[in-house]
């Protein structure tokens, strides 16, 4: 987690801490690309008296990346190290081809492996037109039909998921991202 030059960190104890960005990268960051990132391993100075202080980011596997808001030069990083991207996707309403087209670009530039989650298949009456539109436009790419209402496609969901392998989820609001999440989390602990 960054806030405001801050980072909620995790060293391998599984001790949390926050930690600044000081000194010699802080001074030689050529730009926002240079700084740290949610997901980045970095080298980290402890202080029990406060915040410990970054002084070295270890190279980065992937870098999911967007442009910011209004402004079509500028661009932000917002996740890294990702092996996996679920593009979350709902059968109602809110099914939208081209949102599905550009997180597979960002998805694909990131160097992560995408998989599509078309959630809400309890809402839908036929998946199945909507998972066909998906393959035109990303044939490669693993589409599952997800239902955690009707306990549909989460053990397809739960078998790309492993120790050492870290997912994002991205999709609109109110695609079921919560609801997702908080059924793995379920399925993990049971």
């Amino acid at each position: 987690e960054e806030q405001r030059g801050k980072y909620r960190t995790l060293d391998m104890n599984q001790i949390e801490s926050w930690a600044e960005v000081r000194g010699r990268l802080l001074h030689q960051a050529e730009g926002r690309f240079e700084l740290p990132a949610v997901g980045d391993w970095v080298g980290l100075v402890p202080n029990p008296q406060g915040s410990c202080m970054i002084h070295r980011i270890l190279q980065r596997k992937s870098m999911l990346v967007r442009k910011v808001a209004g402004n079509a030069a500028c661009e932000q990083i917002f996740a890294t190290n990702i092996d996996l991207v679920f593009i979350v996707c709902s059968l109602n309403h809110d099914f939208n081809l081209r949102r599905i087209e550009r997180t597979l670009a960002i998805a694909w530039e990131s160097g992560a492996k995408p998989i599509v989650l078309l959630t809400k298949a309890d809402l839908c009456e036929d998946p199945e037109p909507f998972r066909e539109q998906v393959e035109q436009i990303a044939p490669c790419v693993e589409i599952l039909t997800v239902s955690v209402l009707l306990n549909i496609g989460l053990d397809q969901v739960q078998e790309h998921l492993a120790p050492g392998i870290t997912a994002v989820l991205l999709g609109s609001s109110g695609t079921g991202k919560s609801t997702l999440l908080k059924a793995l989390h379920k399925h993990l602990v049971s």
